[in-house]
């Protein structure tokens, strides 16, 4: 079957947090936005109709996610796609990766209350750390050829001084699917300093022919699984979020015990949402094709972006995207505060400051979405350099 992605959706009026809140963003309510990662595009039709088909009997109780259905399809998943055997025992609901994430990080760091991430990350990483009262280490990773490295020294002696580490893997904001020698040198280094490793892994479906190596299959190599986990979900490929879904694969069984009696005991989330369960049983089951029909069109939109800022001369650069559907964009060239007021207040693009990831001088895009919505955006970014340009030859 042929998808249909170019198909628009209008999403204003529906409480979209993308849409209908720019002002919280960008400050103004007319922006053309490009910034909180979730895509445009809805579920095919045979998804929503098996969604619809689950609400006809009006009754929407308390649900189990551990059964056959969601464990059958999340094994076979990661057997189809990344070629790792999951032990289904080892699979433990979440809301979301952020709880998980959060929860995870409390448990792991009562003794060293710190913790590294590589640097630019996921905002919503920060704000964990801080909110669990921990000490942030960092290490930024290198740029060299619109590519990212680990600055290996540096990494070490920071690393070395905590007792978890938070690896996005694949890395947002950058697009970089890690390498196995590079997971496998991040392995080593934790096993010598006994550092648990969180290896979000929510942005592993969105490739763009990159491998992607889950982290328990590294640490597997070198007997490290009981000190680490994932922690990720199909919302973020398959654009069903607003149904609260997630999942966390977690090797030791006294981790698994203490995650659960958290999420039961203490913050009484025993009962998961109906939809965003067998939503992720349904999408693993069913959707591949889709999945690998969107990755084209998501690469295809990654080829217009770069094409169009060379071609338009914006003195800007693309960092070479393994995967995501966020692109991060080297913007160094500008006063980028001046830029941005430009963008959001006259040309009406809200594109993300690199500075909310932690690194200033860059944007970060999201091009998950219709190929017209995003050449209307890149229209509007052009203009806002033109005038950029125009202001500074006064």
């Amino acid at each position: 079957m042929k998808y249909d992605f170019d198909r628009l959706t209008d999403r204003r009026g529906t409480y979209c947090t993308q849409w209908d809140y720019t002002a919280d963003r960008f400050g103004s309510d007319d922006v053309l936005p490009f910034s909180i990662s979730d895509m445009d595009f809805p579920l095919p039709e045979d998804a929503v109709k098996y969604l619809q088909e689950q609400l006809t009997d009006g009754i929407y109780g308390y649900t189990r996610w551990r059964n056959e259905l969601l464990l059958g399809a999340i094994v076979d998943w990661y057997s189809r796609r990344f070629n790792y055997e999951v032990d289904s025992k080892t699979v433990m609901y979440s809301p979301t990766v952020i709880y998980s994430l959060s929860e995870i990080m409390r448990m792991k760091t009562k003794q060293n209350p710190s913790v590294f991430m590589f640097t630019p990350s996921y905002d919503a990483f920060y704000k964990v750390v801080e909110e669990n009262k921990c000490q942030l280490f960092t290490s930024e990773l290198i740029r060299e050829n619109d590519q990212y490295t680990i600055n290996k020294a540096e990494f070490e002696a920071e690393v070395s001084k905590c007792s978890v580490i938070v690896l996005c893997s694949p890395h947002n904001p950058i697009g970089k699917f890690w390498t196995k020698e590079e997971l496998e040198y991040i392995v080593s280094v934790c096993k010598k300093h006994n550092v648990y490793i969180i290896s979000d892994e929510i942005h592993m479906d969105i490739s763009f022919g990159a491998s992607h190596y889950p982290l328990l299959a590294v640490t597997k190599e070198y007997d490290y699984s009981y000190n680490g986990c994932i922690i990720t979900s199909a919302t973020k490929a398959f654009n069903f979020p607003g149904l609260l879904f997630s999942y966390a694969i977690i090797e030791n069984e006294q981790d698994r015990t203490e995650f659960e009696l958290c999420l039961k005991n203490k913050n009484g989330l025993s009962s998961c949402t109906i939809l965003g369960m067998k939503a992720t049983a349904y999408v693993y089951n069913n959707l591949e094709q889709w999945l690998d029909q969107l990755n084209q069109y998501v690469y295809q939109n990654y080829l217009y972006v770069t094409k169009f800022i060379q071609e338009q001369k914006l003195d800007m650069a693309v960092t070479k995207q393994d995967g995501t559907y966020l692109l991060w964009i080297d913007s160094s060239n500008y006063d980028i505060d001046q830029l941005l007021d430009i963008m959001y207040n006259q040309t009406k693009v809200g594109i993300m400051s690199g500075e909310v990831y932690g690194v200033k001088g860059y944007l970060r895009i999201n091009i998950g979405c219709q190929r017209s919505k995003l050449e209307e955006g890149m229209k509007r970014l052009a203009q806002a350099v033109a005038i950029y340009k125009e202001q500074n030859e006064k």
